[in-house]
């Protein structure tokens, strides 16, 4: 019997989520060295009822840092062979390989010993060797 194991690879490119599901916020606090002071008073004044941020909050009450609250979701991939689960801020799975084992197994049969067919060749009759044509019975002694 003989076997032998082959791995395919089989890739995914860029592949698109099945589901999205929002799995919680991340609170992140940048300390005031982070943010840029230079040139403060050529930022134009942006009004607080003119922008809303749907994807984040901010809490500036600190005045020497920012904190922002970031959402984590969670995105899942899932395929013929596959499944994968990818979390974080604005997840996306780049790439996919799967390498799936494969085993092809290749029994062989002993070879048969005994034979039954017809048969050309010498014979010894009554009369001596002479020639014969007809069925045999033979045996293999040596295994092919």
């Amino acid at each position: 019997m003989d076997t032998v194991k082959v791995y395919d690879t089989i890739s995914y490119i860029e592949p698109a989520p099945v589901s999205t599901t929002p799995i919680g916020f991340i609170n992140v606090t940048i300390p005031a060295p982070a943010i840029p002071s230079a040139n403060l008073d050529s930022l134009p004044d942006i009004r607080a009822d003119t922008a809303e941020l749907a994807s984040a909050d901010v809490d500036a009450t600190a005045p020497d840092s920012l904190t922002l609250q970031l959402p984590i979701t969670q995105n899942v991939y899932e395929g013929e062979d596959y499944k994968a689960y990818v979390s974080g801020m604005y997840p996306s799975l780049d790439s996919l390989f799967v390498y799936p084992r494969r085993e092809i197994v290749t029994i062989k049969k002993p070879p048969k010993r005994w034979h039954i067919g017809p048969t050309v060749g010498f014979g010894y009759t009554p009369h001596g060797f002479e020639p014969f044509i007809g069925v045999s019975l033979t045996f293999s002694i040596i295994e092919l």
